[in-house]
This record gives structure tokens, sequence and C-alpha cells, in this order.
């Protein structure tokens, strides 16, 4: 099976940032939140900082 590509913190959130009309959520192992996209404060109302380290359930 092939790893995971692993992308530097700062090129992911740019990537996540540009994602204004998607919402991308990325979580841990344990299901915590660990990047939230603009694009998923957007359309779901909270911000980053208000979603790091929840659960979606």
């Amino acid at each position: 099976m092939k790893s995971p590509i692993n992308f530097p913190a700062e090129r992911l959130q740019q990537i996540l940032n540009s994602a204004i009309d998607t919402g991308i959520i990325t979580l841990d192992a344990e299901g915590n939140i660990t990047s939230w996209s603009k694009g998923a404060e957007r359309l779901l109302g909270w911000s980053q900082e208000e979603m790091l380290g929840k659960t979606l359930i």
C-alpha cells in the first residue's frame, strides 16, 4: 500500500484557504479536527479556531 502524501503545514493551510467553495476538513486517527478550510467556515458557519480539536460527531 502506498504511504500518504505529507505536505508541510503551511502548504496544507494554503490549499485549505484556497478552497472557498468546498468544505475541507481533516481529522487525526482519533477523529479530532486538525484543519478546517475557509470553505468549511463559509458553508458551515464555524471558524477553524472554533473547531480545531473537536470531533464531527
